[in-house]
């Protein structure tokens, strides 16, 4: 009978020896990110606003321009404006019927016709027209106890030179339930 010799012992060995010294490493660069949770909550016979109308960074010219965000949230632009980096969307809503067993016949409003935005510190604004709702406004049949969303875009005219900064404005969205 010869003497066996196995190699177990010695790959335990090994792999206790790499985990201890990757246990001691000190990283060469480490990064630290802060991200945020969120939670929409919606109530029977409610509206939420759930996304606002943004229209991202822009480029302002020496030529007035426009930028138009549709309900899908798609960008477009035309004169003397660049479209830039930054988040695009149309503004979101959600509502809920109520739970009556039936359904409710809900009614819509139509957005503003023009919101401003004013500069963050004062001294120049811009203005935000031809607003559509997605699905359009007026009479919706929903199911009761159900979500619904809608979406809202519009048309930003930038001035020839507008003053660099960020801009906010406000509107109203109204629904009816029935």
């Amino acid at each position: 009978m010869g003497v066996q010799f196995s190699r177990i012992p010695k790959r335990i060995a090994l792999a206790g020896a790499i985990g201890a010294a990757l246990a001691a490493a000190v990283p060469a660069h480490a990064a630290t990110r802060s991200a945020t949770g969120t939670a929409t909550v919606v109530t029977p016979l409610s509206l939420v606003n759930t996304a606002p109308l943004s229209f991202g960074a822009l480029g302002a010219s020496a030529t007035a321009g426009t930028v138009t965000v549709s309900t899908g949230g798609v960008r477009t632009t035309a004169g003397g404006v660049t479209p830039l980096n930054g988040t695009v969307s149309a503004a979101g809503f959600t509502g809920m019927t109520g739970t009556t067993g039936i359904p409710f016949l809900i009614v819509i409003s139509n957005p503003p016709a023009s919101i401003t935005l004013t500069r963050v510190g004062g001294g120049a604004t811009m203005t935000v027209n031809t607003m559509q709702v997605s699905g359009g406004s007026g009479l919706r049949l929903v199911a009761a106890n159900s979500l619904f969303s809608f979406t809202v875009g519009g048309t930003l005219h930038v001035g020839a030179s507008q003053a660099q900064g960020t801009y906010n404005g406000t509107f109203n969205m109204t629904v009816n339930y029935f």
